[in-house]
């Protein structure tokens, strides 16, 4: 079955990783409550860094009891939107740990507001990111403030994107290298401490797009 397929390709990159490599399960919401009671009971020998999204989000009461099933953590968080959808998730501990998207969440402040609730109930809380540097270097900061924060969601930003446009290190201008040795550098200058490179901005709109700055 597929679910035997996705468990036993888990157990493979454990294996071929070894057990310092830290593992994240996404499954983008796909499972029911059975099934994902199964998956979760299935990776335990893996030991995931967490299981993400494995049920949709309506219903909250079903993630409490696949949390208090589960030998593994269970994470959401990506597609919440303001302290009130996180609410229930946090004060119910529906969840073993929270993600922030603060770009869906309600940006800097919002997402402090989320991750200092969290915090009054010792859950810890990673930040989900699959944006560009702005939201990136936002997300950060935002990270330092967070005090049981566990990771921060990245990509490699020296590539050029998959639909040809300008990759981080062109697109902005940062005092220092934005990743090094796995961290995020966080500027000592004013605000997020990048600048935007209007040029190549430009050069890489969309078609019909138009200038806004």
């Amino acid at each position: 079955s597929e679910l035997k397929n996705n468990i036993q390709g888990y157990t493979n990159l454990r294996e071929a990783a070894g057990d310092e490599f830290e593992i994240i399960v996404h499954c983008h919401w796909e499972f029911g409550f059975w099934d994902a009671i199964s998956l979760a009971k299935a990776l335990e020998p893996i030991r995931p860094w967490w299981i993400e999204d494995p049920m949709p989000i309506e219903y909250v009461d079903t993630w409490v009891k696949l949390t208090a099933a589960s030998p593994v953590p269970i994470l959401c968080g990506e597609n919440l939107y303001t302290l009130h959808d996180f609410l229930p998730f946090i004060t119910k501990q529906a969840v073993h740990m929270i993600e922030i998207d603060i770009s869906m969440a309600g940006g800097l402040l919002e997402a402090k507001k989320i991750a200092d609730l969290a915090n009054a109930y010792y859950m810890p809380v990673a930040t989900h990111n699959v944006m560009g540097p702005v939201a990136t270097i936002a997300s950060a900061n935002c990270a330092a403030t967070i005090f049981d924060f566990i990771g921060h969601e990245s990509y490699d930003y020296k590539t050029t994107s998959r639909d040809g446009h300008a990759g981080w290190e062109t697109l902005v201008e940062y005092d220092r290298e934005i990743i090094q040795d796995g961290y995020i550098q966080l500027s000592d200058k004013p605000g997020l401490g990048l600048d935007l490179n209007k040029e190549v901005a430009i050069k890489n709109l969309v078609k019909d797009e138009k200038w806004w700055g």
